[in-house]
């Protein structure tokens, strides 16, 4: 009976975990987009492509229960995003709290589908 709670508990965690990054994906690419300069909502935007892919790809994986997606894949990637901040002007234009809030919930979600 443990293994089998055990077993629904991590089921669980993924899919909320999964259902969180989703529902929070929307108003942190809104965000994004709204409050960065003209001269830069392209290169924004994109960046904004490329997390809005990673998260639903990521979210996918979960829900789908293909395994955990490796937590160092997922830090790597949410990096590069961060990393894009010289890119898209968005020190300039103080535009880096959609990439905090992105950043956060992913690390509050990763503990609930991964081991400590």
């Amino acid at each position: 009976m443990t293994g089998e709670a055990t077993r629904l508990l991590v089921r669980f965690g993924r899919r909320y975990a999964a259902a969180v990054r989703l529902a929070t994906l929307v108003p942190i690419c809104a965000i994004a987009v709204s409050r960065a300069s003209p001269e830069h909502v392209a290169a924004t935007a994109s960046v904004v492509v490329v997390a809005a892919a990673w998260t639903c790809g990521y979210a996918w994986w979960l829900r789908a229960g293909r395994g955990t997606v490796p937590v160092a894949l997922d830090v790597a990637v949410l990096l590069g995003l961060f990393a894009s901040i010289w890119w898209t002007g968005a020190v300039e234009d103080r535009n880096t709290g959609w990439l905090r809030l992105l950043v956060t919930f992913a690390c509050v979600t990763c503990q609930w589908h991964t081991s400590p």
